[in-house]
């Protein structure tokens, strides 16, 4: 009967522990067109999802964080929002569209940064409207027939599957190593 006593007091302790405080909503623009794949998280945690593309989220935190904690919205091309939940459950927000111009900054193939005049290479560009005008759901998928040379391959022929880019290897310069052919070393 003791050991029963103790069990129970332990799934009980448990229970309480373990309890969490959901928090749903909307995220949207200021159209009020919904945002789909918007980052929300718990701030000062590792907790976090995603919108999905009717731009809604569902968040499980912590009941001790239900009054004190915050969630922080976030989604490239949109200034970053904090809400604190102050008990909610629900949540919508609309994100505000973020103004700041970027510079132009070429990130080369070793990771290098520089500015487009310091590098001594043909460059190619790639527009975020022509990106936009590909109406496709994969980053990658819509940098093909965009960018010369470069290869994209997908892992199916589903909406929103995996893809991969490779650029191939070529012999630019006398002496160097491409497919099928190795360099001579002393």
């Amino acid at each position: 009967m003791k050991a029963l006593c103790i069990v129970v007091a332990l799934l009980i302790t448990c229970q309480i522990l373990s309890a969490q405080h959901e928090v749903s909503g909307r995220v949207t623009d200021a159209r009020g067109e919904p945002l789909p794949m918007v980052n929300v998280t718990l701030r000062g945690t590792s907790l976090g999802v995603s919108a999905n593309e009717e731009g809604r989220f569902k968040i499980s935190i912590p009941s001790e964080r239900a009054n004190d904690g915050v969630l922080v919205f976030s989604f490239v091309g949109y200034k970053s929002t904090s809400i604190p939940i102050q008990g909610r459950k629900n949540i919508d927000v609309v994100l505000k569209e973020d103004q700041l111009m970027l510079e132009e900054v070429v990130i080369t193939a070793i990771g290098i940064s520089r500015e487009r005049k310091q590098i001594g290479y043909a460059l190619q560009d790639v527009k975020g409207d022509e990106i936009a005008q590909s109406r496709e759901p994969n980053l990658i998928n819509s940098l093909n027939a965009k960018v010369a040379g470069v290869q994209i391959t997908s892992t199916s022929g589903t909406p929103g599957a995996l893809a991969a880019f490779g650029l191939p290897a070529q012999s630019l310069t006398p002496g160097s190593i491409s497919p099928g052919r190795q360099r001579n070393r002393p």
